[in-house]
């Protein structure tokens, strides 16, 4: 009897020992955020010349996400989304954040299984055919780091997507400029978007 209390004392004190070495330490976990694609759209000067974008095209953004069909999916797809953001002077700085939560609710599907078009909702009417950007062929994979006992933190092993948007063409119409991106296990990082 004695013997079998001594027992559930040091289970206990071991318990106490791991939980109190736990409460110093501060979890640092970019779980919501390290499956996200940043974006940022480049300025116009400030007397609004140049190739960059200005307020008046950036007011309004509109983002649809297109379900993808994977390989191995049968059935029928979701139907597309959208949202349309509007922005303040003070946020045109701002990123936007492209993310499983953000800025389209969960759905049961992956991030990855979306394709996601950005376009500016007020083009200017010269720059009209440029104002559109696509995310295609996205890939996040990542993992759980236990590098500590007392914390469990989701790390991205893998980060990779085509950026397509229509340049302007000497023929008139416009031409489509694909490029690939990988920022698998790097740290946050923006593209910027030019015309």
């Amino acid at each position: 009897m004695l013997r079998n209390l001594f027992t559930w004392f040091l289970l206990l004190g071991a318990a106490l020992t791991v939980a109190a070495c736990c409460v110093n330490n501060e979890c640092d976990c970019r779980d919501n955020t390290d499956d996200a694609v940043y974006l940022k759209f480049s300025l116009a000067d400030s007397a609004n010349a140049g190739p960059g974008f200005v307020y008046e095209e950036l007011r309004r953004i509109y983002i649809r996400r297109q379900p993808v069909r994977s390989t191995n999916e049968i059935g029928t797809l979701p139907g597309p989304d959208s949202v349309l953001l509007t922005r303040t002077r003070a946020q045109l700085r701002d990123s936007l954040l492209l993310s499983p939560s953000s800025p389209f609710t969960s759905s049961g599907r992956r991030f990855d299984a979306y394709q996601y078009t950005i376009r500016i909702a007020n083009p200017k009417k010269a720059q009209a055919q440029t104002n559109r950007f696509v995310l295609a062929n996205i890939s996040v994979q990542g993992a759980f780091d236990e590098a500590s006992a007392c914390c469990t933190c989701y790390r991205n092993t893998v980060k990779t997507f085509d950026l397509i948007k229509p340049i302007a063409s000497p023929t008139g119409g416009p031409r489509l400029e694909t490029t690939r991106y990988d920022f698998s296990g790097q740290p946050v990082r923006t593209v910027v978007l030019k015309r």
